[in-house]
Order: C-alpha cells, then structure tokens, then sequence
C-alpha cells in the first residue's frame, strides 16, 4: 500500500492544492502511474472496463482524464532513471524549471547508490540514498516523501539510518477487516503514535477516509 498512499497524497496535493509534484518510480511506468491515477481520480476500475465500455464508465474516465490534464505542467514523472546522482540531477533540473512542492521516490531501497565502493555494504548504501533525499528536501525547500519496504518483523529494510534521517515515519498497517490503520511511528515536529483507519478500496487502488472508527 506504500505506493498507492503515495499517490493518493500526490493525487490531492494536484488537484486540491494545485501544487507542482514529481514521482520519481522505479517500480512503474508512466503508463502505469497515470492509468492509477486516472483509475483513482474516476473511481473506476480500468481493468474491469466492458468492451465496449458503459456510458457510466466513460462518463467516469473521461471527467478523471479531463481533471489530469489540467495538471499538465504540474506533474512530473520521471520513469528511466535508476542511479542516485542522475535522480538528484533530473530533480533539480525540474525544480530549476519550476519550483516543486513535492518529490515522490518509489522506493528507496530500489535506488542504486552509484560509486558505490566494492567494501560498502548494503546498509550503508541505503543510508547514502536517505541522507541524499533529506538534503535534497532542504535545498530544494520541498517536500520529499521516500517510500521503503519493511522487514517481515515491521521494521525499516536493510537501513535505520531511513528512521533517523526522516522527519516522520509513517506505516500503512493491514487490519483484519479489509482496512488500513495509517500509522505515524515517529515525527520530529508532533505527536508519535497517532493513527488513522482508512477504508483501502483495492480495485482502485484508492485510500479514502474511513467514518466506522
């Protein structure tokens, strides 16, 4: 759920706030990022669509596809690249040409640390990937949400230095019921241990706010 949460955030931050943001995603194509967002945006399953496709559904992706384009100009997705030093550079070369307001990095643990030296471990590669992102919010004043992977035990993978780089950690928790427990494990600047139910609406990949809790 980290990516779909991500979105959801981007997907708000567009169009509710009409902010400039980037998603750099090493797991995705654009392709797949924007049928997401327009699937999210319509709530309509694209991959249920009838052939040919109701006048509901089409009335759904075509209000969606309509709202993204008005974003033109105010989102980025950057697809091809995999090294760190190239993400920094196309980061700062978008904010260059207009300021962002957020960076989305999907993941973290994806990133390839180049130059990594042969005695580094993988540990301290990651720690070089979380460091490079906590600067890269504070010289660019923006906002920097890098999502990571958990071990089977719930912790950061592979690095604590994600934990102590970031000025908060957020958790997407299953519940038994279907839903999802939004968790702040630790901020800088509030409150930890502060948690949210929200309703996951998987078919859409899709958080939306939960009223039962």
């Amino acid at each position: 759920g980290k990516t779909a949460l991500a979105v959801t955030v981007m997907i708000h931050a567009l169009l509710q706030q009409g902010l400039r943001c980037a998603m750099i995603s090493l797991e995705m194509t654009a392709e797949e990022i924007t049928q997401r967002m327009i699937s999210s945006i319509g709530r309509q399953n694209l991959t249920i669509v009838t052939s040919p496709p109701t006048e509901d559904q089409l009335l759904r992706i075509g209000r969606a596809s309509s709202a993204l384009i008005s974003c033109i100009g105010r989102v980025e997705l950057v697809t091809d690249v995999y090294e760190l030093h190239p993400i920094l550079a196309a980061c700062r070369a978008m904010h260059k040409e207009k300021p962002l307001d957020l960076i989305v990095l999907d993941y973290i643990q994806l990133i390839d640390a180049s130059g990594q030296r042969k005695s580094e471990t993988r540990q301290e590669a990651v720690a070089q990937v979380s460091r490079s992102a906590k600067r890269l919010a504070a010289e660019l004043n923006c906002v920097v949400i890098g999502l990571s992977q958990l071990n089977d035990d719930g912790k950061l993978r592979e690095s604590r230095a994600i934990g102590q780089d970031a000025n908060a950690i957020i958790a997407v928790e299953p519940q038994k019921d279907g839903g999802r427990i939004i968790r702040v494990i630790a901020q800088r600047s509030g409150a930890s241990g502060v948690e949210c139910a929200v309703q996951w609406i998987p078919s859409t990949t899709t958080f939306e706010t939960s009223y039962d809790r």
